[in-house]
């Protein structure tokens, strides 16, 4: 495990903007199959002027900056789940890399509502807490802690991540620890991209 969680840089800014009053986004992807470039639990945090994090880099993570921020500036905060295909064949969806893999984007617009459990995921992470981050349509966002009831029995074997699909999405994943980055890199998946004969035994 890393000394200093990959996600830490997310909700840090997210925390710090919502106190600012400073309108957020959160960008997760919720899963991901093949050669995608965004893993699942990959995140971003966007505002008017900053990002940390990502979903993976190139054309796809620019689009989806950009989107966040269209949408908050309009004051649009409804979830919005995007599934992106890395096949310049595909006859929808298609992201604009090429990469032969697919993944699902969710764009979740943070609230002053959300602050308390994003400053205890923040926490969470500083101090190597165990728990369980949700994301549902119905629930909003969440940290089940194993001091919630029945947290013990909901964390203990749970997977690393789970994505439930269909009306009622839900995404949950570990908080607290990380899985190292795989993926075909930021500029593998873009097109023209010529790999060098070392990088392409890897």
């Amino acid at each position: 495990m890393p000394a200093s969680p990959r996600d830490l840089p997310v909700w840090a800014l997210a925390a710090a903007s919502l106190r600012a009053g400073v309108p957020v986004a959160l960008l997760c992807v919720v899963s991901s199959a093949g050669s995608s470039p965004g893993r699942q639990g990959f995140k971003m945090s966007v505002t008017a002027a900053e990002t940390a994090g990502s979903i993976g880099g190139g054309i796809m993570e620019h689009k989806f900056i950009e989107l966040a921020r269209q949408r908050l500036h309009a004051g649009e905060f409804g979830p919005v789940l995007r599934p992106q295909v890395h096949r310049r064949e595909a006859p929808t969806d298609r992201s604009g890399m090429m990469c032969s893999g697919e993944q699902e984007v969710l764009l979740w617009p943070l609230t002053i509502g959300d602050l308390p459990v994003v400053a205890a995921i923040e926490k969470a992470l500083l101090a190597d807490i165990w728990g369980q981050l949700l994301l549902s349509i119905e629930s909003g966002l969440q940290l089940l802690s194993e001091a919630s009831p029945g947290g013990a029995a909901s964390l203990s074997g749970a997977p690393f991540y789970e994505y439930q699909s269909g009306p009622g999405w839900q995404y949950r994943e570990q908080a607290g620890l990380s899985r190292p980055r795989h993926h075909c890199g930021r500029r593998a998946c873009e097109p023209g991209f010529v790999p060098s004969p070392v990088a392409a035994r890897f």
